[in-house]
């Protein structure tokens, strides 16, 4: 099982960041910049620090492709995008300056938009963060979960190693853990 450490940026501070220390240099590590999702403000200083020591995939909603270059250069190895933020995104122009990986968070408005307006097309994987219970009590979201795990390399958020046997039948490609539950998945 593929377990990549999550971190969390906001308000400019990495949160748990004495856990970094324990990393290998060079880890992959996820980073989740709520400052970027949320206030268009993405940590570019960070990234570099942190790119010097680690692999970085970060998920910081970039809104227009000066921000997914912007993001490249600040040292991302891979890049999460989310339609809800650039929903006009022209992936080839993405290719064209990187071949790094780019991801897509899953974001599901109703039940057949996410393949009738299909933004994902293209990407190397699909990022979920609907959680165990969330899907439990939407039959139809977990309808178009289950139907996107077919098809597609899927990267699950979760915290419950309990919940592991469960995402299992997704079959994941990894688990993006917070970095304070790493270690513990890392024994599973």
């Amino acid at each position: 099982m593929n377990i990549i450490p999550l971190i969390e940026i906001n308000n400019k501070k990495i949160q748990n960041s004495e856990l970094l220390e324990k990393l290998n240099e060079d880890d992959l590590v996820y980073v989740i910049d709520i400052d970027g999702i949320k206030k268009n403000n993405s940590n570019l200083d960070i990234y570099q620090k942190l790119s010097k020591k680690y692999q970085l995939d970060i998920d910081s909603a970039p809104r227009t492709f000066g921000d997914v270059v912007d993001v490249f250069m600040a040292g991302a190895k891979n890049i999460t995008l989310r339609k809800t933020y650039y929903p006009h995104i022209k992936l080839e122009s993405i290719r064209e300056i990187t071949e790094n990986k780019i991801y897509a968070n899953i974001e599901i408005y109703n039940q057949t938009e996410f393949y009738d307006d299909f933004f994902f097309e293209g990407v190397d994987g699909l990022i979920n963060f609907y959680s165990r219970e969330e899907l439990e009590h939407d039959f139809k979201k977990l309808e178009v979960i289950k139907n996107i795990s077919i098809k597609n390399k899927m990267y699950i958020y979760e915290n419950n190693k309990q919940n592991i046997e469960y995402w299992n039948k997704f079959n994941p490609e990894c688990f993006l853990v917070d970095i304070s539950n790493y270690w513990e998945f890392k024994q599973i």
